[in-house]
């Protein structure tokens, strides 16, 4: 994992298993995609190779499911906010999610943190790392940022910039990328490491209860 200090995780599932608003056996991969109002919303009539992934968020304006819909050819994807009776509130365009867990932010609010394939190819690669509230019906982003980014379209001039994101407290949040110029080694078949020092960004931002979201800060 890319991630450091990962804040404690808040489960999606009481014990049992069983999810407290909408029935489980309605979000399964092949009703989901079945559905007519999931077609519609993402303009989409085929879903290759879907995945399915479900939590649960307790908003002030009461329980939801958030669902991350994950699709191939090329990789793509969407979160889906549900309601209680398995309406769908909001659709999230974005890429091939890899990973979906509530954590806790500043104030007690819960957020739904999101790791998505944001682009990628032969040549070049992209993850995404974004906290999202839950509104009455919305999502909103209380942060994102780039948590891989890499570049491999020249073999003698490739990099990689890996980052560990790390929520601290007094409403902290810290993005630590380090870069790393990489080249084609065509007898392993593999990129490694040149012996170019890294490079190492840090940024930090800081909680804006007005603003329910972190705002770049001073370091």
């Amino acid at each position: 994992s890319n991630y450091s200090n990962k804040p404690k995780e808040i489960p999606a599932q009481p014990a049992n298993g069983v999810l407290q608003c909408v029935a489980a056996e309605s979000l399964t991969t092949e009703r989901l995609v079945g559905r007519q109002d999931v077609a519609g919303a993402l303009r989409r009539s085929s879903f290759p190779d879907a995945r399915v992934s479900v939590v649960e968020l307790r908003p002030q304006a009461g329980r939801r499911t958030v669902v991350a819909l994950s699709w191939q050819g090329p990789d793509a994807g969407a979160l889906l906010l549900l309601s209680c009776d398995a309406r769908v509130l909001h659709v999230e365009p974005g890429g091939y999610v890899d990973s979906l867990a509530v954590v806790r932010l500043p104030g007690g609010l819960q957020a739904v943190r999101v790791r998505e394939h944001a682009g990628g190819g032969t040549s070049f690669a992209r993850e995404q790392l974004t906290y999202y509230l839950a509104d009455a019906d919305s999502m909103r982003i209380a942060w994102t940022g780039t948590v891989l980014d890499a570049s491999y379209a020249d073999p003698q001039r490739g990099f990689e910039e890996r980052a560990t994101v790390a929520l601290g407290r007094g409403g902290v949040l810290t993005r630590r990328g380090v870069r790393h110029e990489v080249t084609w080694d065509s007898l392993t078949n593999s990129w490694k490491r040149s012996n170019a020092r890294a490079t190492v960004r840090r940024e930090v931002y800081r909680w804006d209860p007005a603003w329910l979201s972190y705002r770049a800060g001073t370091n």
